[in-house]
C-alpha cells in the first residue's frame, strides 16, 4: 500500500494533477472529513475537554521544498481552515520542517518508509510542546484542576 500511495502522490505531482484533488468542496470524502472535524470539536466541547488541537505532520515528499512550492500547501490550507472553523487549535508542522532547508527524505524512518524518523519525532514533540505553552492550552490542567 505504501509503495502505491507514494507512487500515486508523485504521479499527481509529475502529471500536474491538482494538489487539492479529493478536496473539492463537493467531493464526498472531503464533506465527510469536515463533518468528522466538526464532530470531534463538538464532542470535546460537550465533554468539557476544551478545544482540541489538530497537528498537521507534513508528508515528507523527497526534495528540498519551501513554503512557496511545497506540493500539499493548498490541501493543508483547506484542512486548517476547516479545523479552525470548527473551533480547533491548529499547529502545522510543515513550515518547521521546511525551514530546516533539507531534503525531506532525510526525515524518513526507513529508505522506503516515509513515516517520520526519530529526529522528526523529536522536532515535532518540541514544536507541540512550544505550541501548547505559547497558546496556554494546558494551563487549567497544569494548575491542579485535573492533575
Amino acid at each position: 500500500y505504501r509503495f502505491v500511495a507514494y507512487k500515486w502522490l508523485w504521479a499527481q505531482i509529475k502529471w500536474k494533477i491538482p494538489e487539492d484533488y479529493g478536496f473539492a468542496d463537493d467531493y464526498l470524502g472531503w464533506i465527510q472529513c469536515r463533518i468528522a472535524i466538526r464532530a470531534i470539536a463538538a464532542l470535546c466541547s460537550q465533554k468539557g475537554i476544551g478545544q482540541p488541537v489538530l497537528v498537521i505532520f507534513p508528508y515528507f515528499s523527497p526534495g528540498k521544498w519551501n513554503t512557496d512550492n511545497y506540493p500539499l500547501t493548498e490541501v493543508y490550507k483547506k484542512v486548517k481552515k476547516a479545523a479552525r472553523k470548527a473551533g480547533m487549535h491548529v499547529l502545522d508542522l510543515t513550515p518547521i520542517f521546511l525551514s530546516a532547508d533539507r531534503d525531506l527524505k532525510e526525515f524518513w524512518a526507513l529508505p522506503l518508509d516515509f513515516h517520520p524518523n526519530e529526529e522528526a519525532h523529536l522536532i515535532a514533540a518540541a514544536s507541540i510542546e512550544n505550541f501548547l505553552i505559547k497558546n496556554r492550552i494546558l494551563d487549567s490542567r497544569i494548575n491542579g484542576k485535573d492533575f
